[in-house]
């Protein structure tokens, strides 16, 4: 036996003894540097784990005031720190959180694997959402973020941040909830919008459909109105002409007349206001000048200013204006603005109309010393069927379509109009301006081809009429201007008379029974000489497509009833007019 043995057994236990008390003194400079936050002595109890309560006091105050749970986790997973939001959220003391494994804080199922936890927060920081089991069985909501600590290249702690969730997912399925309420919204919506846009394309279609039923009406009420008014016309006229003599006769004709182009000059306005507003009206542009235009408009209102005893002065300039218009629809607003004044003004009023260049533009007035336009209504004398008075004193009559008709045409012209009245009783004056014609304008022609085929010599008239008191009246006046007329009710027999009698010119009414005018026509066309024969349409269709639809034929006028004697003359002398 060695006799230095137990010397050599007793300084190796020396030296065990000393390695491990500088372990121990290195731990705890460690844990008081803060090195490490606490100790884990495994004994036969279990782990048992130390932590240092000074040297890193503001560390850990720092994140105690953390309004998210803060953790430090040992590669296996044993919390070695907390702060005590963390037990809070678990539902925990403090002191029995740290030395636990933190998957005994996570809710099964969908616990994160603490492995690939570590292994991916070796890789850089990792999130992701768990459930915390709080005592009760209550699970939280919450997002886990963990970040490694490395030594040597290994993941030796974990470094976790928990955040409460709850009031986030109540959030989000509070919006998800408003989300799927607002989707409702909108399709509930949406459905009741397109039940609107269906009712609404219902209203307009019922809107077009009654548009197109009251251009019908107007078209049949002009037809239905122009026949009788015709024979009332031309009845009026052979009365005249049969009892020169009788002063009695030759002023009840005289009255007739009047009231008669009244109410022809009611249905034409009636007629044009419809078609204006439904763009079925054309401007037939010449170059025309203004001072014709006006004799035309002073010689229509001629008679109604004589029997009203007004004095109506006209004062246009010496130099010749000329404008791009339509001549007939111009005479038409200087026309009504002259009936419009007649029409107000007191007998032995005083009516004037003057011109005057303004730049590019002529100022044409219309000044009356009538009843005056009201403050209230001066900015409404344009509208449709606007009226002064709408009580039981109709004398002033009509229908409050005039003015419209005027402010419509003179706008399709490129003009303007305006009203000016000083008050009641203080008079009205109206203005136009229209912009002068230019230097490159051409001169456009109107109306229907005239076909040079007739000569102020065409005496033997085919007339197509089934109204018999227009027939009878018509052929009476031309008889007494020297014609010879033969009569026919229909188109049948018309087509049978026209080549016994070999007329020159026919009157042609449209709206015959069994077979319409414009058939008449192409078949009288055909027969023998129909190339030759003056063909003049003489309806109470009087809208536009009617004209082009003779014009289209090649017709040689068309007339609208009723129609003036020296219009229908004309036209037989071969002068056509529309």
């Amino acid at each position: 036996m060695d006799a230095n043995a137990p010397r050599e057994d007793l300084l190796r236990t020396i030296q065990a003894q000393a390695h491990e008390l500088e372990e121990a003194r290195q731990t705890l400079d460690a844990i008081r540097t803060g090195s490490v936050d606490a100790l884990i002595v495994h004994t036969g109890a279990g782990p048992t784990v130390y932590t240092l309560q000074g040297a890193d006091q503001a560390y850990r105050v720092l994140f105690e005031t953390l309004n998210e749970g803060a953790l430090t986790l040992s590669a296996e997973g044993i919390i070695l720190y907390a702060n005590r939001r963390f037990a809070r959220l678990v539902g925990a003391p403090l002191e029995e959180v740290i030395g636990c494994p933190f998957v005994r804080f996570i809710a099964a199922p969908g616990a994160p694997d603490l492995a690939g936890v570590v292994e991916r927060a070796a890789r850089g920081a990792f999130q992701t959402e768990i459930s915390l089991r709080r005592d009760g069985a209550e699970s939280v909501p919450a997002l886990l973020s963990a970040n490694a600590v490395l030594v040597e290249g290994r993941p030796d702690l974990l470094t976790v941040v928990v955040t409460d969730l709850t009031e986030l997912k109540g959030a989000r399925d509070a919006l998800r909830r408003a989300h799927a309420e607002l989707e409702r919204k909108v399709d509930e919506r949406t459905e009741e919008l397109r039940v609107e846009v269906a009712e609404r394309k219902r209203a307009e279609e019922s809107l077009r459909d009654a548009d197109r039923r009251k251009d019908e009406f107007l078209a049949m009420l002009s037809h239905e109105l122009r026949n009788p008014l015709g024979a009332i016309a031309n009845a009026i006229q052979v009365i005249e002409k049969r009892a020169p003599a009788d002063p009695m006769l030759q002023r009840a004709g005289g009255a007739a007349g009047r009231q008669m182009a009244r109410v022809r000059h009611l249905l034409d306005d009636l007629l044009d206001v419809s078609r204006i507003t439904r763009g079925a009206i054309r401007i037939r542009k010449e170059r025309v000048p203004l001072a014709r235009v006006v004799d035309e408009a002073v010689e229509t209102v001629r008679p109604l200013v004589e029997e009203c005893r007004h004095r109506l002065e006209v004062s246009l300039p010496a130099d010749p204006v000329w404008l791009d218009a339509d001549p007939v629809r111009l005479g038409q607003v200087f026309g009504n603005l002259l009936h419009n004044a007649i029409k107000y003004t007191d007998p032995g009023g005083r009516i004037r109309l003057t011109a005057e260049a303004e730049g590019d533009r002529v100022a044409v007035r219309v000044k009356d010393t009538g009843i005056g336009i009201a403050p209230d209504l001066l900015p409404h004398v344009f509208d449709l069927f606007a009226q002064a008075d709408q009580g039981l004193d109709r004398a002033r009559g009509g229908l409050g379509l005039g003015l419209t008709l005027v402010r419509r045409l003179v706008a399709m012209h490129g003009g303007t109009v305006e009203a000016h009245s000083a008050g009641l009783g203080q008079g009205s004056e109206f203005v136009v301006r229209l912009p002068l014609e230019s230097a490159r304008c051409g001169v456009r022609s109107a109306g229907l081809p005239d076909t040079g085929a007739g000569t102020a010599h065409s005496r033997r008239v085919l007339l197509v009429e089934d109204n018999a008191d227009v027939a009878e009246m018509t052929a009476e006046l031309l008889e007494m201007e020297g014609y010879e007329v033969v009569a026919a009710r229909d188109g049948t027999t018309a087509l049978r008379l026209a080549p016994e009698f070999r007329p020159e010119v026919v009157l042609l009414d449209l709206g015959l029974p069994g077979m319409d005018g414009y058939e008449v026509a192409r078949r009288l066309r055909r027969q023998p000489g129909g190339d030759a024969l003056r063909i003049i349409v003489v309806t109470g269709y009087g809208q536009d497509e009617d004209a082009q639809r003779s014009r289209a034929l090649g017709l040689d006028g068309h007339l609208t009833k009723p129609v003036a004697v020296p219009a229908l003359l004309e036209a037989l002398a071969g002068t056509v007019k529309e």
